[in-house]
This record gives C-alpha cells, sequence and structure tokens, in this order.
C-alpha cells in the first residue's frame, strides 16, 4: 500500500491516496524482441509483504484517507449492525474494514498479501473483535472460487485498488458473483483528470497498470457489463488529492447485483 502526499481541502480534511492490491493480472512488455509476461500480481504481493505491512497502520495519511473512504461508504449504503455482511476487496491491513466494523454484522477481508492479512488479524485481535466479527482471509478469488466457502455478501467494498488490476473487467465480475441478489458493490479510486495525463509513474510502475485513473464512462460501462444495475458513479466523491504533485480526485462507483425475483432491493441513496 504505497501512500501519497497529501494536500488539505477548504474543508479542512487531509487527504490521501492508498494503493492496495488482490489479484491477479498481467501487463506484456517486449525485452528483448519476445514478448515477456509482467505480473502484476507477483509485484505487488512482493511490495506489500516486504515494503508496507508493518508500517502501514502507522501513517496518519493513510488511516485519514480512510476514514473518508469509510465516511463516503457509509453515506452510500443502509448499512446494519445486525444484518450486513461485507467484504473488503484487497483489504490490505484493514483500514477500510475498521472504519465499517461497527455498522456490519460481520466483515471479511481479502488479500493475496500474506503479511497484509496477518496484520489484519492482529489489529482486529487488538480491538477485541471475533473472528465471526471481523476476519480476513489470504486466497486469490479468480484462482479459486471456494476460497470463502461459497459465501455471499450483502456488500462488497474495494478501496484505491483497481488501478493495479491489469483488467478490471474480470475482476469486477469475480466480485460480483460473490454478491447476494440484491447486494451493492462499492469501488473507490483515482478518478481520471480531463487531460488524460499519467497521475502515477515511477517508481511505482512496477506495481501499477491504470496511471491515468478511471472516467466515469468507463466505471459505468465495467459495472453494467458485470451485470449490475441502477449503477452510479459520482467522479469527486472525495476531492483535491495531491499524487505525485498533481491533484486528483477519488470517485466512488456503487452498482447492485439484481434480486432473483427480478426487482431490486433497496439500497439507500449516494447521499455524499
Amino acid at each position: 500500500m504505497d501512500t501519497m502526499t497529501t494536500t488539505e481541502e477548504s474543508h479542512s480534511h487531509t487527504h490521501t491516496h492508498i494503493h492496495r492490491y488482490s489479484q491477479v493480472h498481467l501487463e506484456l512488455q517486449v525485452l528483448g524482441g519476445e514478448a515477456q509476461e509482467h505480473d502484476y500480481s507477483r509485484a505487488n504481493k512482493n511490495h506489500y509483504d516486504d515494503l508496507e505491512a508493518e508500517k502501514m497502520d502507522e501513517r496518519a495519511d493513510a488511516n485519514m484517507m480512510g476514514t473518508l473512504v469509510g465516511e463516503v461508504m457509509l453515506g452510500a449504503y443502509p448499512f446494519s449492525d445486525e444484518e450486513t455482511v461485507v467484504m473488503d476487496f484487497a483489504c490490505g491491513t484493514g483500514i477500510i474494514s475498521r472504519q465499517l466494523a461497527s455498522s456490519t454484522r460481520r466483515i471479511v477481508g481479502v488479500d493475496i498479501s500474506e503479511a497484509m492479512v496477518r496484520r489484519y488479524n492482529l489489529r482486529a485481535d487488538w480491538q477485541g473483535l471475533k473472528p465471526e466479527e471481523m476476519h480476513a482471509e489470504c486466497t486469490d478469488l479468480e484462482e479459486s472460487s471456494d476460497g470463502l466457502n461459497g459465501e455471499l455478501f450483502d456488500v462488497i467494498v474495494c478501496a484505491s485498488s483497481y488501478h493495479h488490476f491489469n483488467s478490471i473487467e474480470p475482476v469486477t465480475r469475480t466480485l460480483v458473483s460473490f454478491l447476494k441478489p440484491g447486494g451493492a458493490l462499492m469501488v473507490t479510486d483515482m478518478a481520471q483528470n480531463a487531460a488524460n495525463t499519467e497521475i502515477i509513474a515511477d517508481p511505482h510502475a512496477h506495481i501499477v497498470a491504470h496511471r491515468n485513473g478511471f472516467s466515469p464512462a468507463e466505471m459505468e460501462a465495467v459495472f453494467t457489463a458485470a451485470g449490475l444495475v441502477d449503477v452510479v458513479v459520482i467522479d469527486q466523491a472525495i476531492q483535491n488529492v495531491k499524487v505525485h504533485g498533481q491533484n486528483v480526485d477519488i470517485f466512488l462507483a456503487k452498482g447492485v447485483k439484481p434480486s432473483s425475483s427480478g426487482g431490486l432491493e433497496s439500497l439507500g441513496s449516494l447521499a455524499i
């Protein structure tokens, strides 16, 4: 989880940007005249296992961003501490999970980094949370569809991780397959800037597949193609994040899996 330099908005909140990763994605590179695969999955796993797990929880900027993203997500869905079961995909050390936990019946973190998952579960234990309330699993959902024993979720959240995936379409389809009928997928990440210029460059290029962020049209199309309805993308859910010297916004995309009856359950409004 790389954390970017932050700036303050007029409402005095300090913003930051959290890099986190899960899932397999590959990029082809040409080396010596032959096509070689750059394994973003392994690169991210190694990066976060080696560099980030022990120090991420101590970073004030990362925790502030977690607070802001948590507030946005809590305003976008009617969470219930008696009913709502949540998956935090690419959960890292649990910064987002800890913001949502008190508003859920159960939250399950998923990440491919063993170090991140260990830290997640350690922090949950420190807070006095039982595994049946908050627990993380180290698994790759695309590789092992039964990695969570067939459990389905009311809500799946994924914060600041989509830019690590070479192809976000299969990741989105996989997440939708873990939603209950009527459940909601919520994703936050960097909004594409007007000039569509590169936001993230070296030294992070080896772990970032989408350095320009994402447009609302792109996210809406991906969510719709994955079978979600009532898709809403708020392009400036969090504003003026300083990323490598450039101000960017953080979007929130939300979509609903149609209910088994063909209708839609009421999931609240995006009052952000």
